[in-house]
């Protein structure tokens, strides 16, 4: 079975990269809703969100790695009737929130967004267990449930970096400036330590935090916060001598999220 983060989602984080961000955009911007209008009119710019080879590939994954046909409840259905509609509740809370895209990768991150948003609202009409369909959503993009709340590891990106490098210090900084980069102007970001010993990332402001927080399903934040932090955990500090820490994360009620890398 292949998972969202094992092709998809780690390209995204360390294959491209824009500039530094802004705060233009607020939390309160628009009109919140715990549901979408499935009608609401369609720019030229959302569609073009949605051919997006990339956002395609993701939808295509994560359709089809998405558990549903081992839900009782769904059992009955048509399951590329469900998948039509997921796809099409995403069209919709991207289209509701358009004022979040500032830039090419703010597209991606508000796709993400929108699909995980449209299998929520899908999947929570037919199935009243609401962890269950957390853990759904979680298998979709790979992500273990609670019990293990953290990504399955998929260390290869993270792995070939330090076997290529003589100084791993460097190179996993680089993976957090490149993660930053990927970030895009729909967050905000800082370096707040960068030493030969000590790194740390903050980040202030989340698309996903304020997306998920605006449709009053917060809780779908830490799903992301969980794939961010498997890029890190993956390095053995009795290994490489540097130890990954994220503390605090917005999701959690903190005022930033702090990537923390540290010689150890």
């Amino acid at each position: 079975k292949r998972s969202l983060n094992d092709s998809q989602f780690y390209s995204h984080r360390f294959l491209s990269g824009v500039s530094k961000s802004d705060d233009s955009v607020k939390e309160n911007d628009g009109p919140a809703s715990s549901q979408v209008d499935e009608n609401v009119k369609k720019s030229k710019q959302i569609d073009d969100l949605m051919q997006y080879p990339m956002n395609r590939a993701t939808r295509f994954v994560f359709l089809r790695t998405l558990p549903m046909k081992q839900q009782p409840e769904l059992a009955h259905l048509d399951m590329e009737e469900l998948g039509k509609r997921i796809e099409k509740l995403t069209e919709s809370f991207c289209a509701k929130n358009e004022f979040r895209i500032l830039d090419e990768r703010s597209k991606t991150h508000l796709h993400f967004c929108g699909l995980t948003a449209a299998a929520w609202e899908t999947l929570s009409e037919k199935i009243m267990d609401t962890q269950r369909v957390t853990n759904m959503i979680c298998a979709g993009y790979g992500v273990s449930t609670n019990e293990q709340p953290l990504v399955t590891p998929s260390p290869w990106i993270t792995r070939i970096a330090l076997a290529f490098s003589w100084n791993k210090m460097n190179a996993v900084k680089r993976m957090a400036n490149n993660m930053a980069l990927d970030f895009g102007e729909s967050m905000k970001s800082e370096v707040t330590i960068d030493t030969d010993s000590e790194y740390e990332l903050k980040v202030n402001r989340c698309i996903y935090h304020e997306f998920f927080n605006h449709e009053q399903v917060p809780h779908l934040t830490k799903i992301f916060c969980a794939l961010d932090e498997s890029i890190f955990k993956v390095i053995d500090p009795d290994s490489y001598k540097i130890k990954f820490s994220l503390d605090s994360t917005l999701a959690s009620g903190s005022d930033s999220c702090k990537f923390c890398l540290k010689k150890c």
